[in-house]
């Protein structure tokens, strides 16, 4: 392997997870723009807190989470709940970006550029960019900025009613995205089996469906929706 190429996947942002990480080539890649996606009620948000977290921890960088679907108080508090101590790098919580345009603005006004290891954003829905808009110019502030962006996008059930196959893995589940999946350079569907069946389970699975980097897999998970806490199989 080259010097070059050695560098690349060491500066690769660890999601947290060990098994994501490996499936993904190493974490999230520098200048990466990655989507996860789910229907409402899967978990999204809090498995993007839990990612939040984990990364900070990871890379010894603070991290940017762009909430556009709770305030940021509450998502505050539910941070502190996860991660049951401060972390030594903070979560920067922002609940009024609601433009890519803001998101580079408040990176650059705030002196952030090369210290970020991750930019989170809930949800796709909730910016005033439109879809294809939002896919390119997310694309652009990952790779000018040099830091991964990770969005969150609903999945509408009407995708999934009648399917025997609930799990999103078919390019019909991401149709109304746009662009956004061939520009992305990963796409992960999160599924909870107990979402459809209504029976008690704590198995949850980060379904790689696209990976410019690597392989695609499906990653089984442990969740505890009450904490919060999603944590990897074997942690």
């Amino acid at each position: 392997m080259s010097d070059k190429i050695q560098r690349l996947y060491e500066s690769f942002v660890s999601t947290g997870y060990r098994d994501i990480d490996t499936v993904l080539g190493g974490g999230f890649s520098p200048s990466s723009l990655n989507l996860i996606a789910a229907p409402t009620g899967m978990g999204t948000s809090t498995l993007m807190a839990n990612i939040a977290i984990r990364a900070t921890k990871a890379t010894a960088k603070p991290v940017l989470f762009v909430s556009l679907e709770s305030p940021a108080e509450l998502l505050n508090r539910r941070i502190h709940r996860i991660a049951g101590t401060v972390t030594a790098f903070p979560v920067l919580v922002q609940d009024d970006l609601q433009s890519v345009r803001a998101i580079a603005d408040f990176i650059e006004g705030y002196g952030l550029l090369g210290d970020l290891a991750l930019v989170l954003i809930d949800n796709l829905a909730l910016l005033v960019d439109s879809t294809d808009e939002a896919a390119k110019a997310l694309k652009r502030l990952a790779i000018s900025k040099s830091v991964p962006v990770l969005l969150s996008a609903k999945i509408h059930s009407r995708h999934r009613d009648g399917k025997h196959q609930k799990r999103p893995i078919y390019q019909s589940d991401f149709q109304d995205f746009g662009i956004l999946p061939e520009v992305a350079d990963s796409v992960i569907a999160l599924y909870r089996e107990e979402y459809y069946t209504g029976e008690p389970s704590s198995q949850s699975e980060a379904i790689i469906v696209k990976n410019r980097h690597g392989s695609t897999a499906l990653v089984s998970l442990r969740h505890n929706l009450e904490s919060g806490r999603f944590e990897g199989i074997g942690e």
